[in-house]
């Protein structure tokens, strides 16, 4: 199976490139970035049928024509009962990509978002919602590759009908551009919802670099209701259900991590200043409430976590804290960051303490030794410290090759 699925990914690098050329030379109706730079794509819905998005307080999304080659793919609806929920308008449609199982790496779609700054970074997110366009449901479980460039970035397994998957990256296109592909593996037709690209100030993610992206960990962590690993601490977690644009600038999504009975919650209504993190922005609503045990005798957090399907894989983790309650002089809230126990090993830290209304991010990293392997992060006071740990928002990224994202721009360019 390993050995297929190489020779697949082999085939597809082959054809990529000589497309890329091709489509460098071709008439690109595509949309302008709007004005915040963003792109926002619903996939499926009719040339001319962009609209205002209610759920991001008026982010503009635009066809998907105008990213493909002329006549790639194929549009339809999604089907009752699954048209039923409480769904945002990108999930109605999808764009699918028929091809027989024969043709398994060589047929698939390519989406091309233009007018980047070479060597700026991204955060792109890619959004599957079945329900049951085509009416063949029984066919599930539905497989398939999405790719960054030539690169392959992750398999995107749709096992449940009214399940919406979402998945996302940093990255630092070399070039002006940057391709999102869906790759048949013989698995079943590749589809997609929708797709966005949201430009990054330089100082966030440094680790994203034209030789390696950030992609966000995709495992269950029940209850959490979606598969990416980046929780913000409201609560309860059915009212504040997901933050994202206007309320994170970047449009990143941040889930609730649950609502645990051995924590609670802090919240202050005062801004929290993130020019710590990144110098020009406004203050985060996100980061104004923290988890911190609900009993004040428990000196300890705990954040298990589990490593994806891929071996030896190094991770990212970005953990926020802001101190949101004002302390009594003398008194100090202090606690060691430990992953897996150790507060030496990719970057832990041993007496932290957070700054009262101003957000800081503490990075660590850590290498899975095999597939699906546990880890935990631990937030464990100080045996002077006042008050127990907090913890505002948590990230985990696996950090990955990719080289083919670092082709030279100025070798690549065909002569039209």
């Amino acid at each position: 199976m390993e050995e297929a699925a190489a020779a697949v990914h082999r085939r597809w690098r082959r054809r990529l490139l000589p497309k890329l050329m091709l489509l460098l030379c071709a008439v690109v109706h595509g949309q302008q970035p709007d004005s915040l730079g963003f792109i926002s794509i619903d996939c499926g819905i009719p040339d001319g049928g962009g609209y205002s998005d209610e759920s991001t307080r008026g982010l503009r999304y635009v066809p998907d024509a105008g990213f493909l080659d002329a006549g790639a793919g194929l549009s339809a609806g999604i089907n009752p009962p699954y048209t039923d929920r409480d769904l945002a308008a990108r999930y109605l449609t999808v764009r699918y990509f028929p091809g027989a199982a024969s043709a398994a790496g060589e047929r698939g779609g390519c989406y091309t978002l233009r007018q980047l700054s070479p060597g700026g970074r991204y955060l792109v997110r890619a959004t599957f919602y079945y329900g049951n366009y085509d009416g063949a449901i029984a066919m599930l479980p539905v497989v398939f590759d999405l790719h960054l460039g030539a690169n392959r970035w992750t398999a995107v397994n749709v096992t449940a009908a009214d399940a919406i998957y979402i998945f996302e990256a940093v990255v630092s296109p070399p070039a002006d551009f940057l391709q999102v592909c869906l790759v048949n593996i013989g698995k079943g037709t590749p589809f997609i919802s929708g797709l966005d690209l949201r430009p990054l100030k330089p100082e966030l993610y440094p680790e994203a670099t034209a030789n390696q992206s950030l992609l966000l960990l995709n495992h269950d962590r029940p209850p959490a209701r979606f598969a990416f690993n980046r929780y913000q601490f409201w609560r309860p977690a059915s009212y504040y259900k997901l933050f994202r644009y206007p309320f994170d600038p970047y449009d990143r999504l941040w889930q609730p991590y649950g609502d645990d009975p051995s924590w609670t919650n802090i919240t202050v209504a005062a801004a929290v200043d993130v020019t710590n993190i990144s110098r020009s922005d406004d203050p985060s609503p996100i980061l104004r409430s923290a988890a911190t045990p609900a009993n004040a005798t428990v000196r300890r957090l705990d954040f298990p976590w589990s490593s994806d399907d891929a071996a030896t894989t190094t991770y990212l983790l970005l953990l926020y804290f802001a101190e949101l309650q004002r302390l009594p002089a003398g008194a100090a809230r202090r606690f060691d960051v430990l992953v897996d126990g150790d507060a030496s090993a990719g970057g832990g830290r041993r007496g932290y303490t957070p700054r009262y209304l101003a957000a800081e991010v503490v990075r660590s990293t850590v290498r899975a030794a095999r597939p699906g392997q546990r880890h935990v992060v631990s937030l464990v006071a100080a045996p002077d410290s006042a008050l127990p740990p907090i913890v505002n928002g948590l990230e985990i990224y696996s950090v990955q090759p990719m080289p083919e994202l670092a082709t030279n721009d100025r070798d690549g360019l065909p002569i039209c």
